[in-house]
Order: structure tokens, then C-alpha cells, then sequence
């Protein structure tokens, strides 16, 4: 196998990895590792594809026939909104550029697909039956996968919405005994579990005690750590106090966090 065919194997392969994984980043998203490692793999290889396409045009000029140039054109249009894409998700996120790449690239993975196929008609004889016809059966299995998203999608928002419903009571409790799990559970009266079933620790909530301590591990004179100390204690206060905070005591602890952020931000 020369160098050309194993480049040619390995575009192949790329243009099969780009529509996996856009299949893949289509129908099942999630805070997976194994979705974050698509949305890396995606648009690396389309940057590799599109240098790779380009670069061949650049060479080869630009394919003869009205499908291959429009299959070209499309997929070129599919990089470029796939770059703006990855633009705009630096700054922020666009619904709207994202949908307009997607059905750029449907279009355009259709087009080139179509042109594959008729590549391998033109190209089809008696020596290379087997192999003609095994890139047939590729083409059609990734097209099979592009039109099964649609319905995969639908089935993995089911799911989903299934696995994080709430369902409220038929009716409200009539005793004390019926109010969230049972009398039984940890967090009774509640209805609030954590994901695990498990208690929620006592030290994960940020208690002026714990600031304390952080501060004092970063070297924190004794007097700001008392000063804040002492806001906390006010805020505390007026959090759980049975009667609203005077205005003059809000002004106050407006002012005194003022001087404790500035103090702090010299110091850690």
C-alpha cells in the first residue's frame, strides 16, 4: 500500500469517526466522560478533514460534475460553520449557529455520501466485487446511524425526564406521619434525599468556624479572622432572627464586609 492509499484510508476512516461521533453528541448527550471525550474528538477531526479537503482542491482542483462540486461546496460549508461554532463557544453558546451546522452537515454528509456511492458504481468490477461491496455496506450503516438519531434522541429525553420527574401526591398529608418519606427516614419531615441516601455531612455547610480555620492555614492576622468572625455572627442573626434587621445594622455590616473584603484581598 503506497502513500496516497494510506492516506485515502485514513480520511476514510476520519469521515466515518466525524459522523460517530456527531451521531453520538446528537443523541446522547450527557456529563459523561465518554460524551466530553466526543465533544474533543468531534471537532478535531473535522479540522483534520477540512485541512485535508482543502488541500486536496488546492492540489487537484476543484471536482468535476454538478454533485461532487455541490457535495464539496456543502462540505465546505459544514467546516466553515463548524469553526464558527467553535467560536462562539469561547464566548458563550448560540443555539441557533449550532442548529444551522448541524443541518449544513446532515446535507453535506449526505451529499458526499451519495457521491461515494457512485464513485464505487463507476469504479466497480470483477477484481474488487468484495470490496465494492463492503464500502456499500459502510455507507449504508452510517446512513442507517444518521437517521436512527432523531429517534434515539426522543428515547434518551424519555429516559431522562423519567429518571429526574417529581411526582407530587395524589392528595396532602392528612398527619404529620405522611410529610416527605415517612416518619422513618434521615431527613424527616423532608422530602429532600441526597443522591447517595447518605446524611449531608455537618462540615460541608461553610460555617464561620471554617472560615476561621481556613484563614488562620493562610496566615491571617487574629483580628481580621475576629472581624469576620463577628459579621457572620451578625448575618446569622439577621437570617434567623424573628424580626427584620434595623436599617442602621444592614448599613453597618454593608461597611464592615466592605473593609473585610478589602483587608482580605491584600492577605490571601
Amino acid at each position: 500500500m503506497n502513500l496516497s492509499s494510506g492516506l485515502s484510508s485514513l480520511a476514510k476512516a476520519g469521515g466515518v469517526g466525524l459522523v460517530l461521533t456527531a451521531a453520538v453528541l446528537a443523541a446522547a448527550p450527557s456529563a459523561s466522560l465518554w460524551y466530553v471525550a466526543n465533544v474533543v474528538i468531534h471537532p478535531l477531526l473535522g479540522l483534520c478533514l477540512g485541512w485535508t479537503a482543502l488541500r486536496w482542491v488546492w492540489r487537484a482542483g476543484w471536482p468535476p460534475g454538478s454533485l461532487p462540486g455541490i457535495a464539496a461546496g456543502v462540505a465546505g460549508g459544514s467546516l466553515l460553520s463548524g469553526v464558527v461554532v467553535l467560536g462562539v463557544a469561547v464566548a458563550g453558546r448560540s443555539d441557533a449557529v449550532l442548529a444551522v451546522h448541524v443541518w449544513v452537515s446532515v446535507v453535506g454528509a449526505a451529499l458526499v455520501g451519495l457521491w461515494g456511492w457512485r464513485v464505487l458504481a463507476d469504479r466497480s468490477g470483477p477484481g474488487d466485487h468484495t470490496s465494492t461491496q463492503l464500502s456499500r455496506a459502510g455507507l449504508l450503516l452510517l446512513a442507517a446511524v444518521v437517521v436512527a438519531v432523531p429517534s434515539a434522541r426522543a428515547a434518551w429525553d424519555t429516559r431522562w425526564r423519567q429518571a429526574h420527574a417529581f411526582e407530587n401526591p395524589t392528595r396532602p398529608p392528612a398527619t404529620m406521619a405522611e410529610e416527605g418519606a415517612g416518619a422513618g427516614t434521615a431527613l424527616f419531615p423532608s422530602s429532600a434525599q441526597t443522591s447517595t441516601g447518605d446524611l449531608i455531612p455537618s462540615d460541608f455547610f461553610l460555617t464561620s468556624e471554617t472560615c476561621a480555620e481556613a484563614l488562620e492555614e493562610r496566615g491571617v492576622d487574629a483580628e481580621t479572622i475576629e472581624a469576620l468572625r463577628d459579621l457572620l455572627v451578625r448575618c446569622d442573626f439577621a437570617r434567623f432572627a424573628p424580626t427584620a434587621a434595623a436599617p442602621a445594622d444592614m448599613a453597618e455590616a454593608r461597611r464592615l464586609a466592605g473593609e473585610l473584603v478589602e483587608r482580605l484581598e491584600g492577605l490571601v
